[in-house]
């Protein structure tokens, strides 16, 4: 019991060993990519320069993982499918599934949810864009009948609808 208790410390040890190399490492990985103006790389630069890196990484830290894997992976990194990769995307991906997320479904799920936040955002600035618009229809002046304003013939039609 005690001899396995060792082995799973040990073990534990040199995971945490492997994190902190690859932690430091995808830093530099990535420093060494060619980088736009907002200091992010393209899914290309990241796939054929860094990925080999990492894959070598792994291999010495024996995590698991192929070709596929690798592929998916740099899919996965671009949470906001900008088709630009940050220094924090890349990492957060990388240590993830050295962490050992595997089939990837972390990283799935992260994504979807990601893609549900963008449109969520798209859907509240459309929102803020409805309620200005209500806003000025609201603020013109009433129509001296019974002093209620004349509800606009798009009002009316989505009335008529209903």
């Amino acid at each position: 019991f005690e001899k396995n208790q060792l082995r799973a410390e040990e073990t534990r040890k040199e995971q945490d060993e492997l994190i902190n190399i690859l932690d430091s490492k995808a830093d530099e990985v990535y420093a060494s990519l060619e980088l736009d103006e907002n200091g992010e790389a393209t899914s290309e630069e990241v796939m054929f320069k860094a990925m080999p890196v990492i894959a070598d990484l792994f291999e010495k830290g024996m995590v698991d993982f192929n070709d596929y894997n690798l592929t998916q992976l740099v899919r996965l990194m671009d949470l906001d499918k900008s088709g630009r990769i940050s220094l924090e995307e890349f990492r957060h991906t990388v240590m993830t599934y050295a962490n050992g997320a595997k089939p990837l479904t972390i990283q799935e799920v992260d994504f979807k949810v990601s893609s549900c936040i963008q449109q969520l955002e798209s859907i509240g600035g459309a929102v803020v864009e409805i309620l200005a618009r209500l806003d000025s229809l609201n603020s013109r002046p009433k129509a001296a009948e019974g002093g209620t304003g004349a509800a606009p013939s798009a009002w009316r039609e989505a009335a008529s609808a209903a």
